[in-house]
């Protein structure tokens, strides 16, 4: 189960980057996301840098069905995962549905 649930400002433009505030109990983690669009591979990607400008995570793909971050806890930054809003779309976000039919939610894993 996800606690405290926080939806990224995502839309499906293919290059994006922002900074965000991701609250995590009773801290408040800055990061800038960087989501890039693989034309040729058919799926997002996301990069994950630090307030210092490390990068944390690169090319992390945006694929649906679990916690995007399991395989790194050692960067205690919760839970990430792809929800599909529009249960007749594809099985992971294509080029036009990441913030629509795909949106991406953080939070605390309560598990």
């Amino acid at each position: 189960m996800l606690k405290n649930p926080y939806v990224l400002p995502v839309t499906s433009q293919p290059n994006q980057t922002f900074k965000t505030v991701i609250p995590l109990g009773a801290r408040n983690v800055e990061l800038t996301i960087q989501l890039s669009f693989r034309e040729v591979a058919g799926y997002w990607t996301m990069n994950l840098i630090d307030k210092s400008g490390h990068m944390l995570l690169a090319n992390l793909p945006l694929f649906k069905g679990g916690n995007l971050l399991y395989q790194y806890p050692y960067l205690d930054l919760g839970y990430l995962t792809v929800l599909q809003m529009n249960p007749n779309s594809a099985e992971y976000p294509g080029a036009g549905q990441l913030g629509s039919d795909f949106i991406l939610v953080w939070g605390e894993d309560d598990g």
